[in-house]
């Protein structure tokens, strides 16, 4: 049957359709979803040097908004810390950035923070569907220009 490579929810629906069964089913098709392919990782210049992440370059803004997340070094009581927020929306975490010296150390411990702040905000679900699936290519990327925090 043709239709079930393009399909992702099938529902039989009395008046409405797309397609037709035998037996004079009718069959709504829905297209299937885009899959979640990447993440971009933003760091600014001061946590690149930190993590040696080589020479970035600027990305645009990735469509899927819960895919783009920008990070920054600082400092509290002479202590590191990372700053991760979602680009779009401003969801955020703190890292402890003490032992975070290379991007893969980064990734881990950025993934696993944001899981429990998740968790804890009553999001792990937003998690687990959304932003998970997106951690296995990760793109590194420069910060954008702040002229980005005026756009509409």
């Amino acid at each position: 049957e043709p239709w079930r490579d393009e399909a992702f929810a099938i529902s039989y629906h009395p008046t409405e359709a797309l397609g037709n069964r035998p037996g004079g089913d009718r069959l709504l098709v829905l297209p299937k979803p885009k899959l979640a392919s990447h993440m971009i990782l933003r760091f600014s210049q001061k946590l690149d040097s930190r993590l040696k992440a080589g020479t970035l370059k600027p990305l645009p803004l990735d469509e899927a908004h819960v895919a783009d997340w920008t990070s920054n070094l600082f400092f509290f009581d002479r202590k590191p810390f990372i700053l991760v927020s979602n680009t779009a929306v401003l969801y955020s975490t703190v890292l402890y950035a003490q032992g975070i010296t290379n991007d893969g150390v980064f990734i881990s411990s950025f993934t696993s923070t944001l899981r429990d702040f998740m968790e804890a905000d009553g999001l792990a679900l937003a998690y687990d569907r959304f932003i998970m699936p997106r951690t296995g290519t990760i793109r590194f990327a420069s910060e954008r220009a702040r002229e980005w925090l005026l756009e509409e």
